[in-house]
């Protein structure tokens, strides 16, 4: 689990590739939520789960959208904005 990795940064999947359906930046937020309480904020790079290579051009646009949307919305929830 997370709380044994202190000090260590990890790649926080928050795009499932498996599903076609592009997620909204508010989902994705809401993922990197989960995972504060268990390590700092500076440790977390947030990613995908896996490569989006099978995936149609215009799905994986709009999910690496929605990731850096809500990446966004959680740096601004963290610095009070």
């Amino acid at each position: 689990m997370l709380w044994e990795l202190p000090g260590k940064q990890i790649l926080l999947g928050t795009i499932d590739l498996s599903d076609v359906n592009v997620e909204t930046p508010q989902m994705v937020a809401a993922r990197i939520r989960r995972a504060l309480p268990f390590t700092s904020p500076d440790n977390v790079i947030v990613s995908t789960h896996c490569g989006m290579k099978d995936l149609p051009r215009n799905i994986a646009d709009g999910k690496l959208r929605a990731l850096v949307l809500g990446a966004a919305i959680a740096r601004n929830e963290l610095s009070g904005a």
